[in-house]
């Protein structure tokens, strides 16, 4: 045992070092030590941001003007077409004759349908609630919905209705 613990010792100052024995030869540690090197193992990456959660997709809001109407509504699939009428149109002449004030016209044609559904933009609810009863007629359905009356053979599709409250004019 004892042998052991003397070899165990000449191997550790070996190892260490103990200055120069007379021999010439130096007891630095970079002499005695290995030059294999390891490098440190990496650290393990972590997550600087926080993991992105997901939220449903709100409505986007638009700008309330016939146009920006006419695109939303040309993006539901159930449309074939949309057209923002000159303001010198029978139609809108006539609501503005009524009202006294600007009426834009937005036509739409469905997917499968030949009637035209006709969305009139008023420049209140009042306008629009007063325009209303002249709306319809042989067959269609005159719905006021804010400051718009949509003029239809029956219930306008969603799209039209969603578009009007995306666009503002369903508000009011």
């Amino acid at each position: 045992m004892r042998i052991l613990a003397v070899i165990g010792a000449t191997a550790l100052l070996a190892v260490a070092g103990c200055g120069s024995d007379g021999n010439g030869y130096s007891s630095s540690p970079a002499s005695t030590a290995s030059t294999t090197t390891t490098a440190p193992a990496p650290r393990p990456k972590t997550a600087t941001t926080a993991p992105e959660t997901t939220k449903p997709d709100r409505p986007k809001r638009r700008e309330r003007t016939p146009a920006s109407l006419a695109a939303c509504i040309r993006e539901d699939s159930g449309i074939a077409q949309v057209l923002v009428k000159a303001r010198d149109n029978e139609d809108a002449m006539f609501f503005q004759d009524l009202v006294g004030g600007r009426v834009d016209t937005v036509a739409v044609t469905a997917r499968g349908q030949s009637a035209e559904i006709d969305v009139f933009l008023f420049p209140s609810p009042a306008g629009a609630k007063k325009a209303a009863p002249q709306a319809g007629g042989q067959g269609l359905k005159a719905t006021v919905s804010g400051s718009a009356v949509v003029v239809a053979p029956g219930a306008p599709p969603a799209g039209v209705a969603s578009c009007l409250s995306a666009t503002g004019y369903a508000a009011g």
